[in-house]
């Protein structure tokens, strides 16, 4: 089942409300395991950012992506689930391990956690179009319209994909 199908079933099915948005840390209070984890994915992204050494940064970085993969596993919150994926995103982003396969999947699933915050969904079809996938990422911004039916900025930017289409 492809990555838009999953989306649109999560849509279809309706998503309870979620919890008020904190930071991550906020949000991990209670939680002592994912906290901690979280905590430790933060340390390491600091510490492979300050790093001269690639090896090091690199290690640093795999190692923050275990951390929050541990919390991902975590039975829990989703908001907490939400921040690690955040994380992830940042981790497999460009500036850091550039690995887009792995982004694309985390985004998708970022969003099926939260499907009411659309910036994982923008950073998704923005991805897809980047690696030439433009029909996917309409794809994936018209499943979201479906739980957002009256979004403007979310029209606006299938719009302006279709435009760059000519469509």
């Amino acid at each position: 089942m492809s990555l838009v199908s999953l989306l649109a079933l999560a849509l279809a099915q309706g998503q309870p409300p979620s919890p008020p948005v904190f930071p991550c840390s906020q949000v991990a209070i209670g939680y002592y395991s994912a906290g901690a984890e979280l905590g430790m994915a933060e340390s390491q992204i600091e510490t492979a950012d300050a790093s001269k050494d690639s090896e090091d940064r690199q290690r640093r970085l795999d190692t923050a992506v275990e951390h929050y993969l541990m919390v991902g596993n975590l039975d829990g919150d989703e908001a907490v689930k939400a921040c690690a994926l955040d994380g992830l995103a940042e981790v497999y982003g460009p500036t850091r391990l550039n690995k887009p396969d792995k982004l694309e999947e985390v985004l998708g699933r970022r969003f099926v956690i939260k499907p009411e915050d659309l910036e994982p969904v923008y950073r998704l079809a923005a991805l897809q179009e980047a690696r030439g996938a433009a029909d996917l990422a309409e794809q994936t911004l018209v499943a979201a319209e479906t739980a957002h039916p009256t979004d403007a900025a979310l029209k606006k930017r299938i719009a302006d994909l279709r435009a760059r289409r000519g469509k």
